[in-house]
């Protein structure tokens, strides 16, 4: 599992921003993070800010995705959204009509990110994902999104 301390982060930025498709990874990874800060009563993020396809671009992309894309997800951000209230972090989504020129996740200094993937015709994230830092050009690429 991915730890995010405090002690690591070199940006006073506290915000993960993730590119998402389903957002079940999100929802999944926030769960058992919210769990573990709750032991101390401290969290090393703020605020989730979140990209993510929107209804009409679901509409205009669902021969490009799962029948159940759509439902995945708004079941992610619904549970998503609870965890964050529950732990007064705070939450920003951004819709997206378009698929973002990447999915993946960035805090402080780092990004780790993929391309969406055509498989069997359908769009996928289960890609190989990048590890880059603050540095590297994609890193102003993938927060430019969430502009």
């Amino acid at each position: 599992m991915l730890s995010i301390k405090s002690g690591e982060v070199q940006s006073n930025d506290k915000t993960y921003y993730v590119s998402a498709g389903e957002a079940d990874w999100v929802y999944s990874f926030l769960s058992r993070f919210t769990t573990e800060s709750e032991f101390n009563n401290r969290h090393s993020i703020n605020t989730l800010k979140i990209l993510y396809l929107s209804p009409d671009g679901y509409n205009n992309l669902k021969t490009m995705l799962s029948n159940s894309f759509y439902n995945r997800l708004s079941a992610n951000l619904s549970g998503i959204k609870e965890l964050l209230k529950r732990n007064n972090i705070n939450f920003i989504a951004k819709e997206t009509d378009i698929l973002p020129d990447y999915h993946g996740h960035m805090f402080g200094d780092w990004v780790i990110y993929g391309k969406w993937l055509s498989v069997g015709g359908l769009q996928s994230v289960r890609t190989t994902m990048l590890a880059i830092n603050k540095i590297d050009n994609y890193f102003e690429k993938f927060k430019k999104m969430f502009d």
